[in-house]
C-alpha cells in the first residue's frame, strides 16, 4: 500500500518550455540590471513605530522595463508613495483607477493588478496587522481589496508629505521623513486589544479552538479579526500558507516536489493547492514560475493580463 517513490517525485516543472521561459526572464532581468542597476533600501522602523510599521522599502526603477505590477495577498496592508511625476493605474473589472501620488491598499485576499507609468522612485510603507487601524481607527473591513487614494484617509498631510519627498535626493532622507510622518500620528495611537493580540499569536489554530481558549463565539472573533485585520481568521489563515507555499516554491530552480509541497503546507490535495494559488495570484502554478518572480509578494510583467486573467 505504500506510495511509489516515483509517483510523488514526478516533476511538474522539470525540463518543461515553463522552465525554459523561467530561465530566460531571469537572464533579461539580469541583463536589465547591468544597464540600469535597481536601486532599493529596505529600513526596519525601530520603537515606537515598529509595533504597527513592518517596514518601509524604497525602490528605483524596479519594475526593469515591465508594463504591469501584481500586489499577491500576504496579510498586510500597505501605503505606495511614488515620488515625482508619472504614476499607476489600478485595473479594475469596468475601468483604470488612476493614483498619482499616494494610494493605501488595504488587506487584499485577491491579485490586484497596476499598469505602471513612466516612474524611477516608490515608497512601500508596509502595515503589520491592526497598524493600519491603529493609524487611521477605520473599520479594516472597510478597506478589503480595495485600494483609494491616501489623500482621502490622511487628509492634506500626505499631499505635503509627497511636496517633501519629491525635494530630498537622497532615499535614507526620504525613508526618515516618512518615518517622521508616522512618528508625529502616533500620539492617539492606542496599544492592540489583548484579545487580537492573543488571536495573532495562535493564529495557526483552527477557529474553534481559538474560540474555545478565548471564550467566545467564532462569530465574535470573526468580526472583531475583520474590524482590526480586514480578513476574518480563516481567510488571514489560507493567505499565510499560500505566501509559506510560495517561498518554498521560490527556493527551487528546476523541479518541485509537488505532493511534498501540498503534504507540507497542509492542503487536501493538489486540486485544493491549484485552487487556492488561483484564487490569490490568479495564475496557474506554472505561470507564476514561469514568470521567474523574485519575491512573494509582487509580480512584474508585459503580459500579466495575458496570463490566466
Amino acid at each position: 500500500g505504500a506510495e511509489p517513490v516515483q509517483a510523488r517525485q514526478t516533476p511538474f516543472f522539470k525540463n518543461s518550455l515553463k522552465s525554459a521561459r523561467r530561465i530566460d526572464n531571469i537572464k533579461r532581468d539580469l541583463a536589465l540590471l547591468a544597464e540600469r542597476p535597481l536601486t532599493m533600501k529596505f529600513h526596519l522602523p525601530a520603537p515606537p513605530l515598529n509595533p504597527f510599521i513592518e517596514s518601509i522599502i524604497y525602490c528605483k526603477d524596479h519594475n526593469l522595463g515591465h508594463s504591469f505590477e501584481r500586489t499577491l495577498p500576504d496579510g498586510s496592508a500597505q501605503l505606495q508613495i511614488v515620488i515625482g511625476e508619472g504614476g499607476r493605474e489600478m485595473i479594475g473589472d469596468k475601468k483604470l483607477q488612476p493614483f498619482r501620488k499616494a494610494l493605501l491598499m488595504g488587506m487584499n485576499s485577491a491579485p490586484i493588478t497596476y499598469r505602471l507609468g513612466e516612474m524611477q522612485h516608490v515608497i512601500y510603507v508596509r502595515f503589520r496587522p491592526y497598524g493600519l487601524y491603529a493609524f487611521t481607527k477605520i473599520n479594516q473591513a472597510e478597506l478589503h481589496n480595495q485600494v483609494v487614494d491616501a489623500s482621502l484617509v490622511f487628509g492634506s498631510s500626505i499631499e505635503n508629505l509627497w511636496e517633501t519627498l519629491a525635494m530630498l535626493p537622497d532615499p535614507a532622507q526620504m525613508i526618515s521623513c516618512v518615518e517622521d510622518f508616522f512618528t508625529g500620528k502616533l500620539i492617539p495611537v492606542v496599544s492592540m486589544p489583548d484579545l487580537l493580540a492573543y488571536m495573532l499569536h495562535d493564529i495557526h489554530l483552527p477557529l474553534t479552538r481559538l474560540a474555545k481558549k478565548a471564550g467566545y463565539s467564532d462569530k465574535y472573533l470573526t468580526k472583531t479579526f475583520q474590524k482590526y485585520i480586514g480578513v476574518g481568521p480563516k481567510v488571514f489563515q489560507r493567505i499565510k500558507r499560500f505566501q509559506g507555499a510560495v517561498r518554498d516554491m521560490n527556493q527551487f530552480t528546476e523541479s518541485i516536489d509537488w505532493a511534498d509541497l501540498v503534504f507540507q503546507h497542509g492542503y487536501h490535495d493538489q486540486a485544493h493547492f491549484i485552487k487556492e494559488f488561483k484564487d490569490f495570484t490568479g495564475l496557474s502554478p506554472q505561470n507564476y514560475l514561469s514568470m521567474a518572480p523574485s519575491c512573494t509578494r509582487y509580480l512584474h510583467g508585459s503580459d500579466l493580463l495575458d496570463r490566466g486573467i
